[in-house]
């Protein structure tokens, strides 16, 4: 496995995304930027339906 990928699924697995439903979708090749998806879920949504911000 391509080490940028083990990158992605350690980030992905990180508690803190883990617990939000966070996952690493892309990586920068000279890692300035992170694309990161948040989908709205039952565990992640307060109660007037936005994401919970912590």
């Amino acid at each position: 496995m391509h080490w940028k990928r083990l990158l992605i699924r350690f980030l992905s697995f990180w508690p803190p995304y883990l617990g939000a439903g966070i996952r690493v979708r892309k990586i920068s090749p000279d890692y300035r930027e992170i694309e990161v998806e948040m989908r709205q879920r039952w565990y992640n949504t307060n109660y007037v339906g936005v994401h919970f911000g912590g």
